[in-house]
């Protein structure tokens, strides 16, 4: 099974969509992207906002706050590079 939770932006006018393998609560990568056939192929998401650096993981359960927390740091990231 493959959790999803998506995030609208307006001020990017893009959409963000998350995905990681449901993994009876225990920890598992969280990728941004579409899934496809061929199993987990996107980007995976990383600690501060990007795709470099230690990976995020997560349950079931703080999935949705892990993508959330995420977000935030990529758009506080991309206010401080204008």
């Amino acid at each position: 099974m493959v959790m999803r939770h998506t995030i609208k932006s307006r001020k990017l006018n893009k959409t963000f969509s998350f995905y990681k393998r449901s993994t009876d609560d225990k920890e598992s990568y969280i990728f941004l992207g579409s899934d496809d056939e061929a199993g987990l192929s996107d980007d995976q998401i990383c600690n501060g906002g990007w795709f470099h650096g230690p990976t995020i993981t997560a349950t079931d359960d703080n999935f949705v706050k892990a993508c959330e927390k995420w977000y935030r740091q990529h758009m506080r990231g991309l206010d401080e590079e204008l």
